[in-house]
């Protein structure tokens, strides 16, 4: 028996996710295909939420600021929102969850 390794790589880190075996005789398209929709359908079960920090200047400003990008698969696709902000020593979730969240539900949710 012969058989053909397909890896399926981190994007950002390189590193290995998932070392799949398939058979020597087989078009390596038919295994792949099938292997990206179970790993899609996967990430879309555990909602993957990231929340993560950027610098960003626009031109009106005179220096970057502290930025955040919080990205979620819903299910209906992605669910992007974007923040700043000049608060210390916060893990951006804390910053996201913790402050700007409860913001929304104190003040500008009960204006709606």
């Amino acid at each position: 028996m012969m058989y053909n390794e397909l890896l399926i790589h981190h994007g950002e880190t390189g590193q290995i996710i998932l070392p799949v075996l398939r058979p020597g005789n087989s078009h390596s398209n038919r295994w792949f295909t099938h292997i990206l929709k179970i790993i899609v359908a996967k990430i879309r079960e555990k909602h993957q939420e990231f929340i993560g920090p950027f610098s960003y200047k626009a031109e009106s400003w005179e220096k970057a600021q502290n930025c955040f990008a919080k990205v979620e698969s819903t299910g209906k696709g992605l669910n992007v929102r974007y923040f700043s902000s000049n608060m210390e020593g916060l893990e951006a979730k804390e910053l996201y969850w913790d402050f700007y969240v409860k913001r929304g539900d104190s003040s500008e949710n009960r204006i709606k």
